[in-house]
């Protein structure tokens, strides 16, 4: 039975698996089918015409703008439209926007400061960020600042000459002959020698000397002259003895001859060609500087000398300067003093020289704000270093307590009259000649000396050293002849130091009291009234502060710990 059953079921099952079977291939074919369908356009029962609504649509359907479109301006044409879109400039922005930099946000730097200042507001300390007494944050930048600052080199110019000539005409000179003009008239012998040029002198016989001249064959007289002696002869006459006589001299003449005359200048002029030239001097500098440059001193550089100029030689003892200025320009810079100075670039140049700087600075910028602190709160944290109270002395402690020892002083002097912190007056003596110097400010010195102190000059030195008196003055206590022999010193001593600082900073200092003069010193009391008038924060006791100290007996911690704990165990038993 039980087989039988088992085969049924086997049969039913294959028939169930061959049914199903059917179905999922038929699937299949369509998929496959229609996929194939729909990777080909011209099967897709699309038309892109129901989308539009009118002619132009659908115009542009069939001839897009886009047709015009190349690839020389598409890219142009992009930019544009995008440009154009307020919807791709939207995405651009938000797209290049950077994250934003809390880093420089104040109010999360004012609040980084609490977090990393926390020990010092939890403790009650102040520091430059955080200040409890004022409940202030400060956050400090640094800012670059800029100023302009003189140089102070200086800068050269130079000047050099510059000549104008003064031209007159010379006057003239002849060394010899007549001056003519500009020429000078001289003469000369001109002499000749022929048988037609020459003189003759003939003696005959029977007729008279005869003395003439031959001048180009014609018989010629005076201006012409006989010259040299050329011949002689003489013959003996045939009667009476006398003599015959032929001589023949050269025939001179003066001829008239021009030279040039000597051209002649004035004093203080030379002279160029035919003129007469004086150069006059004047020095001109080669540079334009701002005002604020002004000439400080010269310097020749180039040395005496003669040189040619317009013709005539010219001396001067300096033919070039160099001319420093230095520019007075303002500093600015003064106001960034406590800052750094980063850089140094020229801003101003004149002639070649820097004469200004720009000057580059980090300052340091503070920016407070207030706000409640809340510092020195009792606080717990899980590692326990919020709160860790310390013990600190009360720096006004010495001071509180001696203004009010002060004041436990004066009550001893309350009476029927008022006898608060009096003085008595001391004096000293002081010799011209003699070791002995009973107002030493201190020490006993040698024992020869204190001989001649008296009681009250030795109790003065002892109070000195205790440091219980006040200086009045000193005058001369004896003199022979108008020379003083004998000094005194004149000193108000107190009981305490106390009363010494009392009359010293409240008495003479604030109120404005006298101890007396030197010869008659009073060193008085004060009044309750005049006590009442001195403002003992003013007063400086440091001087009482050590004897103060000596009169406290603080109790030892060791053994008030001790105490307690013995105090405990016996409430605990």
């Amino acid at each position: 039975m039980n087989k039988v059953l088992i085969l049924a079921f086997v049969l039913l099952t294959v028939n169930v698996m061959a049914n199903q079977k059917q179905p999922f291939n038929e699937s299949a074919n369509w998929a496959k089918q229609t996929a194939k369908n729909m990777l080909e356009p011209n099967q897709i029962p699309l038309d892109v015409n129901d989308y539009c609504q009118d002619a132009t649509c659908r115009a542009k359907v069939i001839n897009p703008d886009e047709t015009s479109l190349n690839d020389g301006n598409m890219e142009t044409k992009a930019a544009q439209a995008f440009a154009a879109s307020d919807l791709a400039q939207g995405i651009r922005k938000n797209t290049n926007k950077k994250r934003p930099d809390f880093r420089h946000d104040e109010s999360l730097r004012y609040a980084l400061l609490g977090q990393e200042n926390a020990f010092e507001i939890s403790h009650g300390q102040s520091n430059k960020y955080v200040n409890c007494e004022r409940d202030t944050q400060c956050l400090f930048d640094d800012v670059e600042k800029t100023c302009h600052a003189p140089t102070h080199t200086p800068v050269p110019c130079y000047k050099t000459p510059r000549f104008t000539p003064e031209i007159i005409a010379p006057s003239y000179q002849c060394a010899a002959g007549q001056l003519t003009g500009h020429r000078c008239l001289r003469y000369r012998n001109e002499c000749r020698y022929s048988s037609r040029d020459r003189w003759i002198v003939s003696h005959q016989c029977q007729s008279a000397t005869r003395n003439y001249g031959l001048w180009n064959g014609n018989m010629v007289r005076a201006p012409f002259f006989k010259g040299r002696l050329r011949t002689t002869r003489s013959t003996p006459c045939e009667r009476g003895g006398a003599t015959a006589s032929f001589t023949s001299y050269d025939i001179c003449r003066q001829v008239a001859y021009y030279t040039p005359a000597t051209p002649v200048c004035p004093a203080g002029y030379g002279l160029s060609g035919n003129q007469c030239v004086k150069n006059h001097v004047d020095w001109r500098v080669e540079c334009t500087l701002i005002k604020a440059c002004q000439p400080l001193s010269q310097r020749c550089i180039e040395g005496a000398a003669s040189r040619m100029i317009n013709g005539v030689a010219t001396y001067l003892p300096c033919w070039k300067y160099e001319v420093r200025h230095e520019c007075d320009l303002p500093d600015n810079c003064g106001q960034y003093a406590e800052c750094k100075e980063d850089k140094r670039e020229c801003s101003l140049k004149q002639n070649g020289v820097c004469i200004e700087e720009k000057v580059t600075h980090t300052c340091t910028k503070k920016t407070c704000r207030t706000m409640t602190l809340n510092c020195g709160e009792q606080s717990f944290c899980l590692d326990g270093e919020c709160y860790d109270p310390l013990p600190t002395l009360n720096r006004h402690f010495d001071q509180s307590a001696a203004a009010l020892a002060a004041l436990g002083e004066a009550a001893k002097g309350l009476g029927d009259p008022p006898n608060i912190f009096s003085g008595e007056p001391m004096q000293c003596s002081k010799k011209a000649a003699s070791i002995a110097n009973c107002c030493r400010d201190s020490g006993w010195g040698t024992d020869a000396g204190l001989v001649t102190c008296n009681e009250e000059e030795k109790a003065l030195i002892r109070a000195k050293d205790k440091g219980l008196t006040l200086y009045v003055g000193e005058y001369c206590a004896e003199k022979i002849l108008g020379a003083c022999l004998r000094k005194k010193r004149s000193y108000c001593a107190y009981d305490s130091r106390l009363g010494k600082i009392i009359q010293e900073q409240g008495a003479i200092n604030q109120l404005g009291k006298t101890l007396g003069s030197a010869e008659s010193p009073t060193c008085p009391a004060l009044t309750p009234e005049e006590l009442g008038q001195i403002n003992f924060d003013r007063i400086d006791f440091s001087e009482f502060y050590p004897e103060l100290h000596s009169r406290i007996h603080l109790p030892d911690p060791n053994v008030i710990k001790q105490r307690i704990q013995n105090s405990l165990s016996g409430e605990a038993n």
